[in-house]
């Protein structure tokens, strides 16, 4: 689009020099038929460049209209990098975007409120991001190897199949205590030892010891 614009704008161009060039005086024309015909020329020359402008301008609205979208895709998906570009380059266009629109329309910022209010929303997401604590390593899905397959939240709670069985707490580094609800094991505990793998843990409890090994996702 904008390659046809340019090529669009360069045949106006060249077409007023021509006349220029071979016709920079309507008065050396003597017959009024031939000052008529420059004149509408002139006039036609006049509506393809006011033409152009509008297909410009229409063209820089589309193209600011879809990189709000896809800003606003980018924040939601987290895509912090990708966000970050695309405000650089609406920053970029946005003070030659807005000042040609008061010309016609002035007063009017719903642009620039617009991308505040994204990068605002930007700022707050990284804020949050960064200050999330760290996942503890014990985080994920372990199985146990007797048929219970339980997910370690990052909130602190034991899940087996889509039910909250118990919480944890870490006690040292890589030991944790594990406590279950009355209504699962009787609201027994138990101690998890996490191995320096990662990969696999010892849970001892009153009554016997279990391997567990973690399932990667």
């Amino acid at each position: 689009m904008a390659r046809y614009l340019s090529l669009f704008a360069f045949l106006v161009c060249s077409l007023r020099i021509c006349v220029a060039q071979e016709a920079s005086d309507d008065d050396s024309f003597q017959s009024q038929v031939a000052k008529t015909a420059v004149a509408k020329f002139d006039e036609r020359l006049r509506f393809l460049d006011q033409k152009l402008q509008e297909q410009i301008a229409l063209a820089e609205k589309t193209l600011r209209s879809d990189l709000e979208s896809a800003l606003s895709e980018a924040v939601e998906a987290k895509d912090f990098a990708e966000a970050n570009r695309i405000s650089a380059l609406l920053d970029s266009k946005l003070k030659a975007f807005v000042e040609e629109r008061t010309k016609t329309n002035p007063g009017t910022d719903g642009d620039e409120q617009q991308i505040a209010k994204l990068k605002e929303k930007l700022a707050e997401l990284e804020s949050r991001e960064q200050s999330k604590p760290p996942i503890d390593p014990v985080v994920g899905r372990w199985d146990y190897s007797n048929g219970n397959v339980c997910d370690y939240t990052q909130e602190g709670f034991v899940v087996l199949r889509g039910k909250r069985i118990g919480l944890w707490a870490k006690v040292e580094n890589n030991q944790y205590l594990v406590a279950f609800l009355r209504t699962f094991a009787d609201g027994s505990s138990e101690e998890l030892m996490l191995h320096p793998d990662g990969k696999h843990a010892t849970s001892v409890s009153s009554k016997s010891s279990v391997q567990l090994k973690r399932i990667v996702q």
